[in-house]
């Protein structure tokens, strides 16, 4: 079957290779039929069964009847009701999205003066670190219980810069302090620490590293 042409170089003869497939075609057959055998019994007998059924709802807008039918303009007015149900969640979602997009999809560019906030559908806006009244870290409780001590999920800091004095009652719910066109967080980091170190003015730079040693070297000791 294998020949040596010129140059070293092997060639395949694909009749002979054929032939010898179809004098093992009873042991191909049979490998096949074991294969199959196989699979149909793992199937069978150790995959759990699987059912899938769906079910259509109809609001009945008619009074009782005896045969208990449903009529074709009822179908309709089912329909129509259910798809003016899904509009409206729509709607309301995409209200919710709308209203919440500087948390959702804001991104900001940070430099030696500020940071830029550009937020989609919406005019970009800047906050200047000089004018920042609160600068530090709060946290985000996200473990179990709310216990920043639980070894179970992960909790979650956060850099806030803001216009306006931060509310210490979102200090360990930082979560629930929203972002808006006078602050915003980010997630802590340390290079991110590390580079307002350098660009913040002094009164600002204290704050932050007050609350870096306070919350994350107390944690990392």
């Amino acid at each position: 079957m294998n020949q040596t042409g010129h140059g070293g170089k092997i060639e395949i003869d694909l009749i002979a290779l054929l032939r010898a497939l179809w004098q093992k075609i009873w042991i191909i057959l049979a490998a096949m039929a074991v294969c199959g055998l196989i699979a149909f019994a793992v199937a069978r007998f150790f995959i759990p069964s699987t059912y899938v059924s769906s079910a259509q709802l109809y609001v009945n807008n008619a009074r009782e009847r005896d045969n208990g039918s449903i009529t074709t303009s009822e179908i309709s007015a089912a329909t129509v009701i259910i798809g003016v149900l899904c509009l409206c969640m729509c709607l309301l979602w995409s209200a919710f999205i709308w209203k919440r997009r500087i948390q959702l999809y804001a991104w900001g560019f940070f430099s030696d003066q500020s940071v830029s906030v550009t937020v989609p559908f919406r005019k970009s806006y800047s906050l200047e670190y000089a004018l920042c009244r609160g600068c530090g870290i709060g946290l985000y409780r996200h473990a179990l219980m709310n216990n920043p001590q639980s070894p179970l999920g992960s909790n979650r800091f956060f850099i806030f810069l803001s216009l306006e004095p931060f509310d210490e009652t979102f200090r360990f719910e930082i979560n629930r302090w929203l972002s808006s066109e006078t602050r915003i967080k980010i997630v802590f980091s340390e290079s991110a620490y590390e580079y307002l170190m350098k660009v913040l003015p002094q009164k600002q730079a204290q704050m932050l590293e007050k609350d870096h040693a306070k919350f994350i070297l107390r944690k990392c000791q």
